[in-house]
């Protein structure tokens, strides 16, 4: 058997073609590049107080599992209108002025949540 035959035979039955090794490279730089996306959007850039006034807060229930949440909308100083979360037992009062927390992601991604404090008065 010539030797080029022996060595592309030797390749195909270890497994070691060259297919085979372009696609194992192509994956794991898809899952590198999936994990950096992962850690991108999950890493906090600024974290800082904000505050507004609440315009709605309600209690929702989700349909499907029957479970109540809250749900509330402030319009911030700055004019800007969000949604806001919060694991607080009690709502705001409409018209209340709030400080909520706005956490920026490195995606651009922003979350407001109120963790029960009231603006204090000037």
């Amino acid at each position: 058997m010539h030797e080029e035959t022996r060595r592309k035979l030797d390749e195909t039955l270890n497994g070691e073609s060259g297919l085979e090794r372009k696609a194992l490279v192509l994956g794991g730089v898809l899952a590198l590049l999936f994990g950096l996306f992962f850690v991108a959007s999950n890493t906090n850039v600024s974290d800082r107080e904000v505050s507004g006034k609440v315009q709605w807060a309600v209690w929702k229930t989700d349909h499907d599992m029957g479970e109540r949440y809250p749900s509330m909308q402030i319009v911030l100083n700055s004019g800007r209108l969000v949604r806001a979360s919060t694991l607080q037992h009690q709502l705001p009062p409409v018209g209340a002025k709030i400080i909520v927390r706005e956490k920026l992601r490195a995606t651009g991604y922003r979350s407001y949540s109120w963790e029960g404090g009231l603006e204090r008065p000037e």
